[in-house]
């Protein structure tokens, strides 16, 4: 997490046999948790990306859009 002027205010780190899909929900609860609901921006790789993340994501946020970069 960073503030809006870039700068880290926090982090998480995880086992590192856990892949990165399954952490999103606790990354998000344990953030609010800390600082409250707000509108913030969530930035992820691919590597997050799962059905149940899309489906968490769009309950929780007011908006998903996603970049996919096409093979040249």
């Amino acid at each position: 997490m960073v503030s809006r002027s870039g700068m880290p205010v926090g982090y998480e780190v995880f086992a590192g046999n856990r892949h990165d899909s399954t952490t999103l929900e606790q990354m998000v609860g344990h953030i609010e948790q800390l600082h409250g609901r707000a509108a913030r921006i969530w930035v992820m790789d691919r590597g997050m990306v799962s059905e149940e993340n899309v489906e968490f994501l769009s309950k929780a946020a007011d908006a998903i859009s996603w970049v996919r970069r096409r093979a040249c």
